[in-house]
Parts: C-alpha cells; sequence; structure tokens
C-alpha cells in the first residue's frame, strides 16, 4: 500500500510540474521535452520499474496533453 501511495505522490509531482510549462507546450513534443527534463533534473519521479518510463510518463500525463 505504501507503494501505491508513493507512485500516486510521484504522479501528482509530474503532473504539476508538466502543468507548469507554456500551454504551447503541453503536446506530444512536449511530453518528450519533458521526458528529458526530468531524465536531467528529477529522475526520480520517472518510473523505474518493469514498465518503460516514457509510456508511464504519458500515462501520467493522459488528459493534460494533446
Amino acid at each position: 500500500m505504501a507503494e501505491n501511495h508513493s507512485d500516486e505522490t510521484r504522479r501528482i509531482q509530474v503532473r504539476q510540474l508538466f502543468n507548469k510549462r507554456p500551454p504551447g507546450e503541453r503536446n506530444e513534443l512536449g511530453v518528450d521535452l519533458f521526458y528529458a527534463w526530468l531524465e536531467k533534473r528529477h529522475p526520480e519521479l520517472l518510473s523505474s520499474g518493469a514498465r518503460d518510463p516514457h509510456q508511464q510518463l504519458c500515462e501520467d500525463l493522459e488528459g493534460l496533453y494533446e
């Protein structure tokens, strides 16, 4: 259960950071750029499990980009 809580906390932080980006960057290319930014500055916010971290990020950001 603690893992679920920490994963939800991670997801909330990722969504908050993404929402701070300019509206024009909230698209598929923006997600790719955001992923690269997270890798450099906040790698702890990327999924480290067996799942593909980029795919997990796309799922985390579902509904926030076009």
